[in-house]
């Protein structure tokens, strides 16, 4: 079963690692394992001392139930040692836990050492000490359990019962549902920490209950077991539960201990796309995947002429996206009497693009001269968001035609005249061009400049600041896709390709900045730019009467941008000559214009 495999696995895993540290470094291991008993017996007696001093304190007499060799003291010198009890076990608990973190340093670099690997991967002491600490603790855990229970067992019987009867019926309900249901098994293997703290806390409810009852009604327990039974019980249940968070947390590092702690192992990616991938691409497969998503898709939203049959899947055909766990497929689908054909492309993201997919979502849903495949459909299969484009012809776009006319299809997107409300909700989000320079400026720029005539250019550039603020939060925001760029992601919906049938396939790592932003700044595009401008326009009315001097100076103040962000400030000082000249020439225009 799939839990029962799991869990093996698990502590087949971990058995090994205990085998390597208690033979590798027993005495550190030993000592953080006695040091985090010692801290959780600690922690017991300072929560249950107290309650025995309010229970003396609300008392007219000392209870029977209390030990004996205190009837040899006064009332007050009673509270005293028991108050003084409490501070003690807290201070212990401290110690302890100071003393586990250190033998846990301690043996974590000592386990290192001895593999004698080089560095792996940046925070890999960090995460060995933290790793040793959890392996550890999780040893100590389960003698703290194992105790327990025994304790349970020897002053209370039927308490144990319970605490092992729903324990096994817990297991039970899980190894079941887990069976039953995919859904169940996903969200058991996403939502481990909340599913088993719940698990925890109606653990403690009912065993709560059962004590109190058993108490009340049949009287077969001393007061004293029974508090001390209740206060074990919360220790119990919130052991158990660090003990599966901590469990689930060492599973999802397991390369990475892995190749720190056990002398054969390399260190290894962690990949989720694995299967992601081999479902999808794996030809014994991939046909039965694509046509259950096909399918999910059309009873959303069929096809145009589509009969109420679900069409043949006539071919499959994967295309590159350039983009990890972002798969593309261009499927055709066809029908009998009447005869028809349709292609589709499908993009399929995996779980951990779900914000590339919403972007992608959110876009296609408002736009109108954007250059985009035609949106027909969007569903969920699984975990994966699935977007369909219903397409005619399809033809790959070369690297040399799409050099050619890149600046024409930025362009194009200029076209479009970004909705109040995506601005809105863009702007609350993200930063845009002036507010990231407004934060880097100028930072390491004066440092970094080495001649009088860049510390000059410098002063002129921070002088005239405030005025290409201004200039920047003036002009009109545009969308740009930032894979406009990408060969692998721009096609031709004609036979002849030609500059207007373009389009962009992928739509996820769009932006909203100043228009000139991502713009080229080599001759060819800069002398396009005034034509390109004047199409933009027509449909995009906050870009008219716009000077074209303007937007060349936002390319290069992005470019700018982009250099600080990259510490590369000899590169940027460089272009303060360039942007200089551009708001010379706009600030020339606007005088001679008054």
């Amino acid at each position: 079963m799939w839990l029962s495999n799991h869990l093996a696995q698990h502590l087949r895993w971990s058995i090994r690692l205990y085998r390597k540290l208690f033979y590798r470094e027993g005495g550190y291991t030993l000592a953080v394992v006695i040091s985090t008993l010692t801290s959780q017996i600690a922690t017991l007696f300072a929560f249950f001392l107290p309650l025995k001093v309010i229970i003396l304190i609300g008392s007219p007499t000392v209870p029977d139930y209390f030990p004996g060799f205190l009837a040899q003291f006064e009332r007050s010198q009673q509270v005293m040692w028991l108050g003084g009890g409490a501070i003690v076990s807290f201070l212990i608990h401290q110690l302890a836990d100071y003393i586990g973190k250190y033998c846990a340093e301690q043996g974590a670099e000592r386990v290192l050492s001895r593999t004698q690997k080089l560095p792996l991967f940046s925070g890999q002491d960090a995460l060995a000490r933290k790793a040793y600490q959890r392996l550890a603790s999780n040893v100590a855990a389960y003698v703290f359990l194992l105790l327990t229970l025994l304790l349970y067992l020897l002053i209370y019987p039927r308490f144990f019962a319970v605490v092992v009867g729903f324990l096994m019926a817990a297991y039970g309900l899980l190894l079941f549902a887990t069976q039953l249901s995919n859904g169940l098994r996903s969200y058991l293997t996403t939502q481990t920490a909340t599913l088993i703290t719940l698990l925890g806390g109606v653990g403690f409810f009912i065993a709560f209950s059962f004590m109190a009852y058993d108490y009340l009604s049949t009287g077969s327990i001393g007061m004293v077991a029974a508090v001390i039974s209740l206060l074990m019980s919360r220790q119990f249940f919130q052991r158990l539960t660090a003990l599966v968070k901590e469990s689930v947390a060492l599973e999802q590092q397991r390369s990475q201990i892995n190749a720190l702690f056990l002398h054969n192992h390399h260190f290894e990616q962690p990949s989720q796309q694995k299967s992601f991938v081999k479902a999808l691409l794996n030809p014994a497969t991939q046909h039965q995947e694509i046509q259950q998503i096909v399918t999910l898709l059309l009873n959303e939203q069929p096809l145009e002429g589509q009969k109420p049959a679900l069409p043949s899947l006539k071919s499959i055909q994967w295309q590159q996206t350039g983009l990890p766990d972002v798969l593309a497929f261009h499927v055709v689908l066809t029908q009998s009497h009447p005869y028809k054909l349709w292609s589709l492309r499908l993009h399929i993201f995996h779980s951990r693009h779900h914000t590339l997919a919403v972007h992608e979502n959110d876009l296609l849903l408002q736009s109108e001269h954007l250059p985009t495949l035609r949106l027909h459909s969007i569903a969920h299969y699984g975990d994966y968001h699935v977007h369909a484009f219903q397409v005619e012809t399809l033809r790959r776009v070369t690297p040399a035609q799409l050099k050619h006319h890149h600046a024409w299809l930025h362009a194009r997107n200029w076209h479009q005249t970004p909705s109040e409300e995506l601005v809105d909700r863009y702007q609350r989000t993200h930063p845009q061009l002036p507010e990231r320079l407004q934060r880097l400026l100028p930072g390491a720029l004066e440092g970094a400049a080495n001649s009088a005539e860049q510390h000059a250019e410098l002063g002129r550039f921070m002088q005239q600041w405030p005025a290409i603020h201004r200039m920047l939060t003036q002009l009109p925001l545009v969308i740009i896709n930032k894979d406009a760029t990408n060969a692998d992601l721009v096609f031709s919906i004609s036979e002849d390709p030609q500059p207007e049938s373009y389009r962009i396939a992928l739509w996820g790592r769009w932006v909203l900045e100043p228009i000139g932003s991502y713009y080229a700044v080599d001759e060819a595009s800069l002398s396009q730019l005034p034509s390109l401008l004047s199409a933009a326009a027509r449909q995009h009315h906050a870009l008219q009467g716009l000077e074209p001097q303007k937007i060349e100076a936002a390319a290069w103040l992005h470019i700018f941008e982009a250099r600080l962000q990259k510490q590369k400030f000899r590169s940027a000082l460089e272009l303060l000559p360039t942007i200089l000249a551009c708001m010379e020439s706009i600030n020339t225009k606007a005088n001679n214009a008054a």
